[in-house]
């Protein structure tokens, strides 16, 4: 019998609702506005980034004296000083028109001329950022890095068959050390199928650090665009 359904079980959605009213945040909220707006950030950062790597190649430099090109970019733009501030400090997060106008106005040069990352990698920045904020901000943890890895033992945690006893073991702290082990074994063997230098101690690791991230990411997906965590290329 297969081991792993093809969506995430019904109980660790439950249980990503019950995290966000622990938090106290509305749910409609959650997955029409905030949700979407992280990932949109996330998006915008990739591509400004990659302007902002641009403008430090051009000659003669945009800077003046100690500059950065990201400051030189924006001062170019007309942004005070408060905002530049905020940019760098990453207080604020990109803005579309800041990135498009650097490239109408300041640089004046077509899209194509720019060495943009590809949508592969933007769809695992999508996933990978909104997650490290949820966990942040949502769950008052400190920042980490998710890699493909990490996401893939909490993905088919969440798909496994035995999700149901495992989610409820925990949630009442009845935990059944031998059910425990054989989920853990079979996401190990899943993930290796795809990442084989992977060790067994990371799936453990994993779920302690992404479970609860991946759950209110994935609830916030269920007001659309759930396309984004079957994407290939952050599956891959």
């Amino acid at each position: 019998m297969a081991r792993f359904r093809s969506d995430i079980a019904i109980d660790w959605i439950n249980e990503g609702y019950r995290l966000l009213g622990d938090a106290n945040i509305n749910d409609c909220e959650y997955q029409n506005v905030i949700i979407r707006q992280r990932i949109f950030n996330s998006i915008t950062n990739a591509y400004w980034r990659a302007v902002v790597r641009y403008a430090g190649t051009v000659e003669p430099p945009l800077q003046r004296d100690n500059e950065l090109p990201e400051q030189a970019l924006l001062r170019l733009l007309g942004q005070n000083s408060g905002t530049i501030s905020r940019w760098l400090n990453g207080r604020t997060p990109p803005q579309a028109d800041k990135v498009l106008g650097s490239l109408v106005i300041v640089l004046v040069k077509e899209i194509e001329d720019i060495d943009l990352p590809p949508i592969r990698e933007i769809a695992w920045q999508a996933v990978s950022q909104t997650m490290n904020v949820i966990r942040q901000e949502d769950l008052g943890r400190g920042p980490r890095t998710l890699s493909r890895q990490e996401f893939a033992c909490v993905r088919w945690l969440a798909r496994h068959v035995q999700s149901r006893a495992y989610a409820e073991g925990h949630s009442r702290n009845t935990q059944n050390p031998e059910l425990e082990a054989q989920v853990l074994t079979d996401v190990f063997h899943k993930v290796r199928l795809r990442f084989p230098e992977v060790a067994a101690g990371l799936v453990p690791v994993a779920i302690s650090e992404w479970l609860r991230p991946y759950l209110l990411f994935r609830v916030g997906l269920l007001g659309g665009w759930r396309s984004l965590e079957e994407h290939p290329d952050v599956t891959a």
